[in-house]
């Protein structure tokens, strides 16, 4: 959308990627068993019941002196109280490579029982946000290109979430995604913050590389921990209460101590150039004559 306070300059909407890699694992634990959801893919029901299974399988390496394959894994990992939760690091484990080795490894070997208890279609899940955050938002890799691997890696991810709506309502013509009570896909709210993250990083990237070329986009800090920390600023400066009647007032006293502070980051302080020694083309080794 365009920018009311400046028209010809626009606004692209994201979601901070590690709230949202949060949401995505949170929805897959509402499929525990007595949850709020109950997945349904190619006609099999699957949900966070395969990632007990896969703790109960570390505790049985454990037990034997076996090697563990998910080396991270806790307990509260699987429970996942309210804390837990929101948590970020959770979240980030349950879609690294060494839980969909695990899961992998036991599709692998019990490819029949993988099928009817609905581990394989967790794997995909579980998959397609790797895709999306570790390989994607998450990556510490650049975006040079609309095409880069980074940017073919989150649509791709992003792709299964759209078949498996698509699935859902082929087989059952009268679902719709926006009741509240419905089990068989995500919450509509989301799936949508989802499509926003994907839609609209994609055009933010299209926009900044026509615009600047030869620059590149670093996902990585498309985050909302600098918000954060700015909305932190003003709740400190209102007296821990924060809300629409001093929201201008706090704002107020953040610009002014960043106009009265004193510090050494102000203008021409990164501008001097750097004298450093030239360093030897051969190595020296400890304790070596030549």
């Amino acid at each position: 959308m365009l920018n009311p306070f400046n028209p010809p300059h626009p606004i692209f909407w994201l979601i901070c990627p590690t709230h949202q890699l949060k949401n995505m694992i949170n929805a897959l634990f509402s499929s525990k068993p007595g949850g709020t959801k109950s997945f349904l893919m190619d006609g099999v029901t699957f949900g966070w019941s395969s990632i007990i299974k896969m703790f109960e399988r570390e505790c049985e390496r454990i037990n034997s002196g076996s090697t563990r394959m998910v080396p991270k894994l806790k307990e509260v990992h699987v429970i996942r109280d309210a804390w837990t939760k929101l948590n970020v690091t959770p979240a980030k484990i349950m879609q690294q490579e060494n839980v969909l080795t695990e899961l992998f490894s036991y599709l692998h070997d019990n490819p029949n029982q993988s099928l009817s208890d609905g581990t394989k279609a967790v794997l995909s899940y579980l998959e397609s946000c790797s895709k999306i955050f570790e390989n994607g938002f998450l990556s510490h890799s650049k975006i040079t290109d609309i095409n880069c691997d980074t940017m073919k890696s989150i649509n791709e991810g992003y792709k299964f979430f759209t078949r498996w709506l698509d699935q859902i309502r082929c087989q059952d013509s009268s679902f719709d995604l926006k009741v509240n009570t419905q089990t068989k896909f995500l919450a509509w709210q989301t799936f949508d913050l989802l499509r926003i993250d994907i839609y609209g990083f994609n055009m933010f990237c299209k926009h900044f590389l026509k615009k600047h070329p030869g620059y590149f986009v670093s996902p990585l800090r498309v985050s909302g921990s600098a918000v954060e920390t700015l909305f932190s600023q003003f709740k400190y400066s209102s007296g821990g209460k924060l809300d629409a009647a001093n929201y201008g007032y706090s704002r107020a006293v953040s610009l002014v101590k960043q106009v009265t502070s004193t510090h050494h980051s102000g203008k021409d302080y990164r501008d001097g150039q750097l004298h450093i020694n030239n360093l030897p083309l051969t190595k020296k080794v400890y304790n070596k004559k030549d």
